[in-house]
């Protein structure tokens, strides 16, 4: 039963990191002209290619084709 409980906190952990770094790069993304390595960076990413994957796979786009679509 521990096992359970704590196997859901971590993955509404991990709901609650990705939705917020998600909304945090959308902003990040729009509203300055930081570099994608930079934004990473913000995000606590370990390098930018780990954000760029992240961000594709929630999004369907790469940072910077979602800012050059904005």
């Amino acid at each position: 039963l521990l096992a359970v409980v704590a196997d859901v906190l971590c993955n509404s952990f991990r709901q609650i990191l990705d939705s917020t770094r998600e909304s945090l790069a959308f902003d990040l993304l729009r509203g300055s002209a930081l570099k994608i390595e930079q934004i990473a960076e913000q995000l606590g990413y370990s390098d930018a290619s780990t954000f760029r994957r992240a961000f594709k796979l929630r999004v369907g786009k790469t940072p910077s084709e979602w800012r050059e679509r904005r």
